[in-house]
């Protein structure tokens, strides 16, 4: 009864395993497709495969063995599957556009890689399109370690320079770079949007990476045809699109223009919606020469941008007339908090924000608390910002004018140009001097160090701010224009010694205001203790006991009783005494007493396991 029980679970625990463990594996996701990429022609053979193939939820892993350079006339198309390509190291360049559509994802790169995608075009007299594509549902991810330089083209007439995203095509930069690219005459049939991403009805995400020192010139004299009159981004533009950044910057990419209006040179969208919430844009510029800029940060019209946990600053406009250094939002709605917009430029008005309306109806301006931009400056940042204040050429905030302060409201109604008025007052700063002296008679033993670091400590942390001293600078030195006071707070300097050797130790006096003296004694030397004599060299070691015979002869001997109770009789003896005798080491080692006939262990053991074999197998009464 109990074999059949058990028989039953182990039934039962087979077909739990195949109804939990088995599905597992039947619907596990199948690995990628491995193609070692080393030429062009192989490269173009790994797509024509992908894109014929029939297998559903199809994924392929393009390996690149070598520089992979190909024809410009070679369109690089995917339409199928899930694509990586891996650089390992190497790059891609030559090819007139790579597109990716119906739905396809292509991803540039990978975690640990590196690719580079040269987006060099060598035929002036033709017009480039852009470098990448995302249409028709298609997605590009690009990826850490992924970088898209070196497009530098005369003009074109092409929507964007790098990347075109549209037709509800998605562009996801997770990390990498897209850096390093010109366009020297920008215009053409589409108003003059080169920038390096142009999303038209698509969708454009950034979490990581930098877009980055990127130039999009209009020249007054432009050899293409039907010039427009203004520039439109130079790192990102968006028509009635979705752009969201939550990581990573886009800093020191410019608009320059020869008498026209450059607009946006980080972000310009229209009819979008934009939710910026992290990352930075800093250090972006339009210079025009006879024309206006507006928004060297962010340009939107017709649009809905909300802000947060983000720095916007040190954007600014050069030329005759400027609005809007860090944004400019035209007939918007427009929300920033706990963000950081400051210390832009504008030309003209509005430094750091420039509100406009010049339609009937009403938006919403929601600006950051003073607070909160004062919490977000860089640390040692003695720049204090007190306020939004009303901002024109002839009325420009100052220490001496702090008038006009506006609060912060929404439903505004008529224009308005706005500035963070800050205080930059120079802070008072101070000279920290270390001297050195040696207590170790001239350096008798020549145990002085070639030189010695100092470190600086401010309010007990480490600055990573130093000093080396030695005897070309006489053992003295000082760490000039150090901040007296931080946040109102003054700032406790000491010093430390880093690198003074094993042979000295020091004590410092001073401080800060006086000067820090740090007096190096050399360590006296102690006396070495006699060393006791060695004890005499043992006598030989000697030869090793010999081990015991371990054949004994033995009897075995079984028995069965029948009856009321079965009982099994075993007898085990042994016959062959210990070979081993007390005589026979010189270190005699004293064996067990004897009580009798003793069992080995070893021969016990064997004599349980027949017995619980007997007892296993033996008839039942």
């Amino acid at each position: 009864m109990k074999r059949f029980a058990i028989s039953i679970c182990l039934f039962l625990l087979l077909l739990l395993g195949q109804w939990l463990i088995v599905p597992f594996f039947v619907y596990a996701e199948d690995p990628p497709n491995v193609k070692e990429i080393s030429n062009i022609g192989e490269l173009r053979a790994a797509i024509a495969e992908i894109n014929e193939s029939t297998e559903p939820n199809l994924s392929y892993l393009l390996e690149l063995k070598a520089d992979i350079v190909a024809d410009q006339d070679d369109k690089l198309s995917f339409d199928k599957g899930s694509t990586t390509i891996k650089g390992n190291g190497h790059s891609l360049s030559g090819f007139d556009q790579l597109v990716v559509s119906n739905g396809a994802i292509v991803h540039l790169g990978e975690t640990g890689d590196t690719l580079r995608i040269d987006g060099g075009w060598d035929h002036p007299t033709s017009t480039p399109r852009p470098l990448l594509q995302a249409l028709g549902g298609g997605t590009i991810n690009m990826h850490e370690g992924t970088i898209i330089d070196n497009r530098d083209i005369s003009h074109t007439n092409s929507l964007a320079t790098v990347v075109l995203v549209q037709m509800n095509g998605i562009f996801n930069m997770l990390g990498g770079s897209i850096q390093n690219c010109k366009v020297s005459d920008a215009g053409g049939m589409y108003d003059g949007c080169q920038s390096m991403i142009c999303v038209n009805k698509g969708t454009f995400n950034m979490s990581g990476g930098s877009i980055k020192n990127n130039r999009v010139k209009r020249l007054s004299s432009p050899t293409i045809t039907n010039p427009t009159e203004f520039v439109r981004g130079a790192a990102v533009c968006a028509f009635s699109s979705m752009v969201n950044i939550s990581g990573g910057s886009i800093t020191d990419n410019q608009i320059i223009t020869d008498g026209c209006s450059g607009y946006g040179a980080a972000l310009f969208a229209w009819g979008s919606t934009v939710n910026v919430s992290g990352g930075s844009i800093t250090d972006n510029q339009i210079i025009t020469d006879d024309g206006s800029g507006y928004g060297a940060g962010i340009f939107v019209l017709d649009s809905d941008i909300r802000v947060s946990d983000t720095q916007i600053t040190g954007n600014s406009i050069d030329g005759n007339q400027g609005y809007g250094g860090g944004i400019f939002a035209q007939d918007s709605d427009v929300s920033i908090t706990n963000s950081l917009v400051a210390f832009n430029s504008a030309g003209g008005a509005a430094s750091d924000v420039c509100f406009s309306l010049t339609e009937d109806g009403t938006h919403s301006l929601n600006l950051p608390s003073v607070e909160k931009m004062n919490e977000r400056l860089a640390e040692g940042d003695e720049r204090n910002i007190t306020g939004w204040y009303h901002d024109n050429p002839d009325d420009r905030y100052s220490e001496s004018n702090p008038t006009e302060q506006l609060t912060l409201t929404d439903n505004l109604n008529k224009d308005l140009y706005l500035v963070a008025g800050y205080s930059q007052q120079e802070p008072d700063t101070i000279d920290i001097s270390a001297q050195v002296n040696w207590d170790d008679q001239e350096n008798a033993q020549g145990l002085r160090p070639q030189s010695i670091t100092i470190g600086l400590l401010e309010n007990g942390n480490p600055t990573g701010k130093s000093l080396r001293l030695s005897h070309s600078n006489n053992w003295r030195g000082s760490l000039m224009g150090l901040p007296q006071s931080l946040s109102g707070s003054n700032i406790e300097y000491d010093i430390s010694v880093e690198d003074i050797g094993h042979d000295y130790y020091t004590e410092i006096s001073g401080n800060a205001s006086t000067g820090f003296l740090i007096t190096a004694h050399l360590k006296p030397v102690e006396p070495q203790p006699d060393l006791p004599a060695p004890p005499p060299f043992p006598d030989p070691i000697p030869s090793p006991i010999p081990s015991p015979s371990l054949n004994p002869d033995f009897t075995f001997e079984l028995s069965w009783q029948t009856g009321e109770e079965s009982v099994p009789t075993i007898q085990v003896t042994t016959s062959q005494e210990s070979p081993l005798d007390e005589t026979d080491s010189p270190n005699p080692i004293p064996l067990l007493p004897k009580t009798g006939q003793a069992t080995s262990p070893v021969f016990l053991n064997f004599a349980l396991l027949i017995f619980g074999f007997v007892v296993l197998v033996r008839p039942k009464k």
